[in-house]
């Protein structure tokens, strides 16, 4: 099984959904202009399953009726962004990466 590294980009303060390769893992989260999340990756999984994700500010709420787990955080000069996933979110997308 082949593996590569790709990556994510997140606007903060939004519920995004992301088509991501099936089994994608998280590998770290930074800064580069956006949030960034690095991820390890099958390219040539045929499966993609959508995956729900949110940045937030610290002292900030994450939203209800998800099953948010912590992925990572990135400081952006004074601001500390938090990623976080919904880990009950269900979907399998159709779109390529």
């Amino acid at each position: 099984m082949a593996q590569t590294v790709w990556k994510y980009q997140f606007e903060i303060g939004r519920d995004v959904v992301v088509a991501m390769p099936a089994g994608a893992q998280t590998l770290h989260v930074g800064m580069q202009d956006l949030l960034t999340m690095w991820a390890q990756v099958d390219p040539y999984q045929e499966l993609e399953v959508s995956r729900r994700f949110i940045v937030i500010g610290t002292g900030h709420m994450l939203p209800e009726g998800g099953s948010w787990v912590y992925r990572g955080t990135a400081q952006d000069g004074g601001f500390v962004w938090h990623l976080f996933e919904d880990v009950l979110y269900q979907g399998v997308g159709a779109h390529g990466y």
